[in-house]
């Protein structure tokens, strides 16, 4: 019979307290067999307990997890994040303890739990506790020495000495700059202003005193009856109007329309449709190739965070998550999903098993949207674990882009757990974007979700 030896170190942290994400406590410990030594690589079951009080005490809480000891023995686990039993994690009132952890673990990966151990919450967990400054009770009196004797149905007083010299304006309601600076008197509509030096005045020039209008050469003009202007006079206009025929208009394209091209044009072409080479957008019209895309471009319903050589394939990640908390699948049934580089393939293998009914790649193939393009994005799915390497890659071009989006509803990448559609015998490989690494995990559990698609 096997004797597990176990070295806990505790972190106990609150998490955000929105209504998606589950408030959790971090809890470490280290595996040995009765030949102290470490079971490194192995899954193994435990049930974690919250009771206010000692052993023997009420059970306010209870969850269960089974984590895989790494190469060196830890398992790391999220009290909160388990598959629950009894009780609501996110109801437990920290201040009225003492309250105390109890862990029971099977060291073969089931339920036979054959080491148990109790320890009491100190004071770090009660950090979970600051949450209550979330709301303010009671009245908070506010007092504005300033205005406190300000009756607003009289208003204020303010004496002459505090507004200067603005009484002279209100008073009289006149510009003496501008008074000075112009003489209008006897002016009337259509006078001519002069500046003489120091201030605009009415002027009557010499030169237009006793002027008459004349032009001599439509004086002797009778419009019922025409002009008579002789040929020598228009030069050689007589040939165009004899011929009534415009040469340049003769060479232009539109010379050559007949009757019969007006009467065919209702079978005009109406709409463009693009093709190998042409690209439509709009009323643009432009041919394809070369390196029209880039990372951390808007494009496609999302974000660029890879492109081939070519610049015109790449992958395109959604602009924000689509779960906070969610399980890989309902089946934890190995299935063969460790392509590592179709997730597309990884998708279309998941959802379309036996008994399925939700999963994270669900989530992304009923993921819609019809952002930075002219379609609607219908060809979403989740990302591989190779994909998502590809995405760590470009991290920071694809923060800095989605930041500066300015769009609500979407969120950065989260420096967490994400899922990735490969699988790893009965678990599941998901990235962690706080440290750039991959890491399998139970199917049942849960984690973070984000789409992709390929263009």
């Amino acid at each position: 019979m096997k004797k597990i030896i176990t070295l806990f170190a505790v972190l106990i942290t609150g998490i955000s307290l929105c209504a998606q994400t589950p408030e959790s406590m971090s809890y470490q410990a280290v595996i040995r067999n009765s030949s102290d030594q470490l079971v490194t690589n192995h899954t193994i079951g435990m049930r974690i307990s919250i009771l206010q009080g000692p052993e023997g005490s009420t059970t306010v809480y209870t969850e269960i997890h089974t984590p895989v000891t790494n190469a060196n023995g830890l398992v790391s686990i999220e009290i909160g994040n388990g598959t629950i039993v009894s009780g609501d994690f996110a109801t437990i009132d920290w201040t009225d303890g003492p309250y105390f952890i109890k862990t029971e673990t099977d060291p073969e990966g089931g339920e036979n739990y054959t080491i148990t151990g109790t320890s009491q919450l100190l004071s770090v967990p009660y950090a979970l506790h600051s949450k209550t400054a979330e709301t303010v009770t009671g009245e908070i009196p506010e007092t504005d020495p300033v205005f406190t004797a300000w009756d607003k149905s009289t208003g204020i007083s303010i004496s002459e000495s505090q507004i200067g010299d603005l009484q002279t304006y209100l008073t009289s309601e006149s510009d003496p700059a501008m008074a000075a600076s112009f003489d209008f008197s006897g002016a009337t509509a259509g006078d001519i202003l002069q500046f003489d030096g120091s201030k605009w005045v009415k002027v009557t020039p010499s030169y237009l005193t006793g002027y008459t209008e004349i032009d001599p050469v439509f004086t002797a003009w009778d419009k019922s009856t025409g002009i008579s202007i002789s040929e020598s006079q228009i030069g050689d206009l007589q040939t165009y109007l004899t011929s009534e025929s415009d040469p340049v208009f003769g060479t232009s394209a539109a010379g050559g329309i007949s009757t019969t091209d007006i009467d065919n044009w209702n079978g005009k072409q109406d709409q463009l449709t693009a093709g190998t080479g042409i690209n439509i957008v709009g009323n643009t019209i432009s041919a394809t190739g070369g390196s029209t895309h880039y990372v951390g471009e808007f494009y496609g319903g999302g974000v660029v965070f890879w492109v081939d050589r070519t610049g015109e394939h790449g992958f395109i990640l959604a602009m924000a998550d689509l779960s906070t908390s969610y399980v890989w699948s309902n089946i934890t049934t190995i299935l063969g999903t460790t392509n590592s580089w179709d997730g597309a393939g990884n998708t279309t293998i998941i959802t379309g098993q036996s008994g399925h009914t939700n999963s994270a790649a669900k989530l992304c193939e009923d993921y819609i949207n019809n952002d930075y393009g002219t379609g609607i994005y219908s060809d979403w799915y989740l990302p591989s674990a190779a994909e998502m390497n590809l995405i760590w890659n470009s991290f920071y071009e694809v923060q800095k882009a989605i930041e500066t989006d300015g769009d609500a509803s979407t969120t950065v990448l989260t420096r967490t757990y994400y899922w990735s559609s490969s699988e790893y015998s009965t678990n599941a490989w998901n990235f962690s974007f706080g440290e750039g690494s991959m890491l399998y995990y139970y199917k049942g559990n849960s984690r973070y979700v984000r789409a992709i698609r390929a263009f």
